[in-house]
Order: structure tokens, then sequence, then C-alpha cells
């Protein structure tokens, strides 16, 4: 069992905020892109104001014949559509007809393919991500963005951003820190049901910061 780590993946002070990642960046094959999102900042600008987050925990979705994948059929509907879509932008669902989820659209090979955005360490607007969560700003950090649905509703994240670039200026991800294989974890995927999915429920496409506390479910 890897030890919990308490120290930042990220400090503030070193981190450029407002200079988004190069669409360049997005350019990779969509397990390898996952990887290389661990570590970097997502941030949301609302108004004046600007929450960000340390990316800790991604799922990769389609790319192969993947049964969970959105793209499985190969055509997109008013739902999927952005998920079919050009590397860099982003694809965001509504779940339970509740919650929102972003993913980060990767190139696509022989099906569309992306990347779920499933946990972010908070770096930056802590006490406006605990309002939208309905806590006190006191409130434990580790609450705030531990799970796809918590991280949107923390940072305002909905469908108006679907299919958005995400080298736009409302949300964006910059550079944050460059990870090696040894700070990486894999284990399967979340919440995937074996009767609807079959062997893809074995498949390890989740990648995880090896020692994160900020993970929606330990690894």
């Amino acid at each position: 069992m890897p030890s919990v780590s308490a120290d930042p993946i990220v400090e503030l002070e070193d981190v450029e905020l407002t200079s988004a990642l190069e669409l360049e960046f997005y350019e990779r094959e969509s397990h390898e892109l996952a990887r290389a999102l661990l570590g970097q900042v997502l941030v949301r600008a609302i108004d004046d104001e600007l929450l960000a987050g340390t990316i800790v925990e991604v799922e990769v979705y389609g790319g192969t014949e993947d049964p969970a994948s959105h793209s499985n059929s190969g055509k997109p509907t008013s739902r999927t559509e952005a998920m079919f879509g050009p590397a860099g932008t982003a694809y965001v669902y509504t779940i339970y007809g509740i919650y929102q989820c972003l993913n980060v659209v990767a190139p696509k090979v022989t099906h569309a393919s992306a990347i779920l955005i499933r946990a972010l360490e908070p770096l930056k607007g802590h006490g406006s991500m605990a309002a939208s969560r309905g806590f006190d700003e006191d409130v434990d950090d580790r609450k705030l963005l531990s799970g796809p649905g918590k991280l949107c509703q923390a940072m305002a994240i909905d469908k108006s951003l679907d299919g958005q670039w995400l080298t736009d200026t409302s949300l964006y991800i910059v550079a944050g820190a460059d990870l090696g294989e040894s700070q990486v974890d894999t284990s399967t995927r979340i919440g995937l049901n074996p009767k609807t999915c079959g062997e893809s429920v074995d498949w390890e496409w989740r990648y995880t910061v090896l020692g994160s506390r900020y993970l929606s479910r330990k690894a």
C-alpha cells in the first residue's frame, strides 16, 4: 500500500495560471495523454476569479473496442457529439440527471476517445469551491474535488462548456508538474457493470498520482 503524501504536487507560486497548454500537448495516444495529464493544473475562470486544481486521477475511455465508452457505437449522438471532436476539446456529459463529468478529448484512432478527469488536488479558490459544494470555508479540502461530479460542481463546469477548446479563457489546462513513471499508479476503472462492460472491467485504464490524498477512491 503506497504511503499517503500530504505534500502538494504543485505549489501555487510555481504555476502560471493564465498560460494554457498548447494544443500540441493533446496530440498523443490516449493512454499516453492520460498519464501526461496527471500533475497538470485545471483552471476555471469565473468572472474575475480563477479556480484551480492539480489533476490526480483520470480514466481512459474509447480508442479501441471499449464497451464502457460512449463512442462504442462509432456514431455520435446529441449527447456524445463532443467526444468525437478534435483532441484538446472538452466533453461534458450529465450522469444520473444531475452531475456533470468533464473529459479531455483525445486523438481518434479507431474510435473516438476521451479521458475522464476524476479528481483534483485543490490549488486555488478553496472558499468559492467550498461554497459551490455547499460546505463552510473550513471544510477538509479532500472533500472538494475527489470525484468527477464533485469537481464539476465545485468549479461550475456544466454542459455550456461541452465541445469547448481547452485553450479557451474560461476553462483550460496549464503546465504543472511532469511526473515520472514511479509516481503514477494504474488500476481498474471505477463503477463499471460487468454485465454491460464485460472484460473491460478488468482493464487497468485508471491512472492516479501515487500516494495522493485527493483520489475519489483508493487504487
